[in-house]
C-alpha cells in the first residue's frame, strides 16, 4: 500500500535541495513585502508612490508626504490551499489564520523650515503558521517575524524627499511535532533578533515620481530550545543567518488627476546568505557539542521581483472611492527537485473609501504557484490574502 505523503514532509524535503539543515523555514516566504491595503491592492508597486505610513517599509522618504497626524491599523486574513499530487493520487491541505499586519503613528513637524514627518510602526514581515496532520502525524508551527520601526522623512526641496528607517527585528515561533503511533513528540521554541536600516529617496518631476530604496544587510539571530520525547531538554542552540542587501527602484505616473500608474523592480541577493550554526545542531549530534560552529551557504536563490499597479479615484456623493489593481511575480528563495527556482504569480484587487478624517481600504491577493518534487510528485499552491486597513487623521 502506498504511503500518503504529508505536506510538511514534502516541503521539508525540498529544503534539502537548497542545503538548509533545519526544517523550521519550511514553506516560509522570505521575499517579504510591506503592509498596507492600498499598496497591496496595487500589486506592491509602491516605491514611487509611498504616500502613507506604510512607506516606512516601502520607501521611508514617502512619509514626508503625510500632512496631518495619522494613525493606521491593518488586519490580514490568509488562507493557504495546497494540492499534493503523486501520480494519480491527490491529497489536499488548507489552513486559515488572522493577524494584525501593521500599526503606525505618524507626526508631521517642521525641521529648519522643511516639512518633516516622524513615524513609528509595527509590521508583520512574515507569517510562520503551518499546520499538517494525518492519522499518524501532526506538525504545527506558530509565530511570526516582526519589526518595530522608527522612521524620519524630510522634504529637502519641493522636488526631493529623503527618508531613513531603523527596523528592530524580533518575535519567534513555536513548533510541535507529534508521532501519534508511539506518542513521541518534540517541541522547539525559537526567538529572532536583528537590526537593519532602510534608506530611501523620492524625486518629484511634474506628474512623475521616481523612488529608490536601499535596505542594509543584517544578521538574523535565532535562539532555539528543543525539548524531545518525555521532556528531555537539549542545549540551547544559537544560530545566525546573514540576510542580504536589498535595493529597489520604482516610478509612478499620474496620467490624469484620477489615474495613477506604478512600476517597481526590487532585487534581494539571497544567494550570498550563510548560516552559522553550532556543529552539534547542524549535524544533530550531541557528541559534537564542543566542536564550535559550522558555517555554510544556504543555497538560496536571488529574488528579482517586478510589480505593476494602478489606482483610479472615483468621486461620489459619499466620498472618494479608490479602485486598484496590480500584479507581481513572486520568486522564492528555494529550488524545486530539478534545481529550478520556485516562483509564483500574484494578482491583486483593491478598493477604498476616503472621507474627511478617516479612510478605509480593502485588498485581495491571489497567489498561484506550482512546485515540482520529482518522481511524479508535485505541489500546487493557491493562497488568498485579504487586507483591511483604516487611517485616521487628526
Amino acid at each position: 500500500m502506498k504511503t500518503k505523503l504529508n505536506l510538511a514532509f514534502f516541503l521539508t524535503t525540498l529544503l534539502y535541495f537548497t542545503q538548509v539543515a533545519s526544517a523550521q523555514w519550511t514553506g516560509v516566504d522570505l521575499n517579504t513585502l510591506g503592509g498596507g491595503a492600498k499598496a497591496r491592492g496595487m500589486g506592491g508597486a509602491f516605491i514611487g508612490v509611498a504616500d502613507d505610513a506604510t512607506a516606512v517599509f516601502w520607501n521611508p522618504a514617502g512619509i514626508s508626504q503625510i500632512e496631518k497626524n495619522e494613525f493606521s491599523i491593518e488586519f490580514k486574513n490568509t488562507t493557504n490551499k495546497w494540492t499534493l499530487k503523486e501520480n494519480s493520487q491527490k491529497s489536499k491541505f488548507h489552513h486559515s489564520y488572522n493577524s494584525i499586519n501593521f500599526v503606525s503613528l505618524a507626526y508631521p513637524f517642521k525641521f529648519s523650515e522643511k516639512h518633516s514627518v516622524f513615524a513609528v510602526a509595527y509590521q508583520r514581515l512574515a507569517d510562520l503558521y503551518l499546520l499538517d496532520e494525518n492519522q499518524s502525524y501532526r506538525y504545527e508551527r506558530r509565530g511570526g517575524l516582526d519589526a518595530i520601526t522608527a522612521a524620519l522623512g524630510i522634504n529637502l526641496t519641493p522636488e526631493i524627499s529623503l527618508g531613513l528607517s531603523a527596523n528592530l527585528i524580533l518575535n519567534g515561533m513555536e513548533q510541535t511535532t507529534l508521532d501519534k503511533t508511539n506518542s513521541s513528540w518534540e517541541e522547539k521554541n525559537t526567538t529572532f533578533s536583528g537590526l537593519n536600516f532602510n534608506l530611501g529617496t523620492i524625486y518629484h518631476y511634474n506628474r512623475l515620481n521616481f523612488g529608490f530604496i536601499l535596505k542594509t544587510p543584517f544578521g538574523l539571530t535565532e535562539r532555539e530550545k528543543i525539548t524531545g520525547a518525555y521532556g528531555i531538554a537539549l542545549p540551547e542552540g544559537k544560530s545566525r543567518i546573514s540576510m542580504p542587501l536589498i535595493f529597489g527602484i520604482g516610478s509612478s505616473y499620474k496620467a490624469t488627476d484620477k489615474l495613477t500608474l506604478a512600476l517597481d523592480f526590487e532585487s534581494k541577493r539571497f544567494s550570498k546568505s550563510e548560516q552559522v550554526k553550532p556543529s552539534w545542531l547542524y549535524h544533530q549530534n550531541l557528541s559534537l557539542a564542543d566542536q564550535g560552529d559550522t558555517t555554510y551557504n544556504l543555497g538560496w536563490k536571488d529574488c528579482n521581483q517586478f510589480r505593476l499597479g494602478a489606482e483610479y479615484l472615483l468621486s461620489t456623493n459619499l466620498g472618494i472611492i479608490p479602485l486598484r489593481a496590480g500584479y507581481r511575480n513572486e520568486p522564492r528563495v528555494y529550488s524545486d527537485a530539478n534545481g529550478n527556482q520556485i516562483a509564483g504569480n500574484v494578482f491583486s484587487l483593491g478598493l477604498g473609501l476616503v472621507l474627511d478624517k478617516i479612510s478605509f481600504d480593502l485588498a485581495y491577493e491571489a497567489t498561484l504557484a506550482k512546485i515540482d518534487g520529482g518522481n511524479s510528485i508535485s505541489l500546487e499552491e493557491f493562497k488568498n490574502n485579504i487586507f483591511l486597513s483604516t487611517k485616521v487623521w487628526f
